[in-house]
């Protein structure tokens, strides 16, 4: 089952810290939120992910260049709502997936 990670949003309420950077690679105990989010669902099975990106996306694309681990997809959807990504996100998918903010975790960081 793939894994639609929303990954688009200014981020305006944290900025300075997201002046450079989208909001899910600010850095938490040293690794970007979006990698305790992957993290997350690698430990449970899950490899393979489209990310729904949108400001700043590139910067994201370029952070999973290199992984091997982990199968990666984008999506860019530019400045658009929460359903508008997932309906672009779901438009390169068949069957079902699950979808989590790329923004938001719980437990041990």
């Amino acid at each position: 089952m793939k894994v639609v990670v929303l990954c688009g949003g200014e981020g305006v309420r944290l900025k300075p810290l997201t002046d450079d950077i989208p909001k899910p690679l600010v850095q938490i105990r040293g690794k970007p939120l979006l990698e305790h989010v992957v993290s997350h669902f690698k430990k449970n099975g899950y490899t393979d992910f489209v990310f729904a990106i949108g400001y700043k996306g590139d910067k994201i694309m370029e952070y999973f260049r290199d992984r091997k681990d982990i199968k990666t997809a984008f999506v860019d959807s530019g400045n658009a709502s929460i359903i508008q990504r997932i309906a672009d996100a779901a438009k390169t998918i068949s069957g079902m997936f699950m979808v989590v903010y790329g923004d938001t975790t719980s437990g041990n960081c």
